[in-house]
């Protein structure tokens, strides 16, 4: 592949938006669709847990027959990972989603073009920007999707905000992030890094984070090496810290909110069993599982795309069922 390659992505205009007090983020938005299309991919795998759980209608080609979800007034809030940006977590997805949906994603603090306020990144904040984002676009009540560091992000949020969070739809995510002594270790490396670059002049913290991300970021295409190093280095430190204290076991509130789940199953960085820990905590409509690791945003995988529309369709239905 050609170093210098680049991914194309079918996304309308971004645009730069306002966060009072905390900077600017790059914000794309879908606006309401036109018109829904009569096939989608289906995910690999779709299975029920505790609910009744979506059916396709299939064909020898893989595709559903079935009409996909209808057009919603419940506008689809994307959160992306950690060390990525907006675009390169949901960029092949997101024409998929907004075929159905209003969507809307942004760069999270410290990650690609999002805000640099020099405060210390916390999952807290994080959510509280995604509710200024909300507020500034005039959406009273999202579905919140949220993958990997996204997800953490997304149950703070539902947490926290309860009254803004119509449904919830999780992928490669968990409920704890540190729990063997190794986690603990590296999440503290992570924290204490941190640390320790907040003290040394800028030309420095640059020298050193260069270093970091050369081993960091050496089996990746240098498109996503490129995507890493235009983050803050503190924040995306403090950010992969704020994981390895996060614990969203006892919050029992979150199993009332209308879930869905993508469990990439393949995954070594977010291990499915603790992904399924997650989904029976939150009661789940149901599972949708595909055959891939952490990496699958990036492959443009079809699978994967089908099964977050699936995932968000099956949120809408219990969110009309629940009114």
């Amino acid at each position: 592949m050609n170093p210098g390659w680049q991914p194309t992505f079918d996304l309308p205009e971004s645009t730069t938006l306002s966060l009072p007090g905390r900077g600017t983020t790059e914000l794309w938005d879908s606006g309401e669709p036109e018109r829904v299309t009569t096939s989608a991919s289906t995910p690999s795998s779709a299975f029920s847990f505790g609910k009744e759980p979506s059916t396709f209608d299939l064909d020898d080609t893989g595709v559903a027959n079935e009409e996909p979800p209808a057009a919603t007034s419940l506008p689809v809030l994307l959160l992306h990972g950690w060390n990525i940006d907006a675009r390169t977590n949901y960029g092949f997805a997101f024409a998929h989603l907004a075929q159905s949906h209003r969507v809307v994603m942004y760069d999270q603090h410290g990650h690609g073009n999002g805000p640099r306020h020099g405060g210390v990144f916390s999952l807290e904040d994080a959510a509280n920007d995604a509710i200024t984002i909300l507020d500034a676009l005039d959406i009273p009540r999202a579905i919140i999707l949220g993958y990997s560091l996204g997800g953490a992000v997304a149950q703070t949020l539902a947490h926290n905000h309860r009254e803004r969070c119509a449904g919830l739809v999780l992928s490669a995510t968990s409920g704890r992030f540190s729990q063997t002594r190794r986690e603990a270790a590296e999440f503290f490396i992570l924290a204490r890094t941190a640390r320790v670059l907040r003290r040394i002049p800028p030309a420095a913290r640059s020298a050193a984070f260069t270093a970091i991300l050369s081993i960091a970021t050496k089996k990746y295409p240098e498109w996503i090496a490129n995507v890493v190093r235009n983050g803050d280095p503190i924040s995306l430190l403090e950010a992969g810290a704020s994981l390895g204290t996060f614990d969203s076991s006892t919050w029992n509130d979150l199993s009332t909110i209308p879930s869905s789940f993508v469990i990439t199953s393949n995954d070594v960085i977010v291990p499915k069993r603790r992904q399924v820990d997650l989904a029976t905590q939150l009661d789940v409509a149901s599972l949708h599982s595909i055959a891939a690791g952490h990496e699958v945003p990036i492959l443009n995988d079809n699978a994967f795309s089908s099964a977050l529309a699936a995932a968000i369709g099956e949120v809408v239905d219990e969110t009309r069922v629940a009114h």
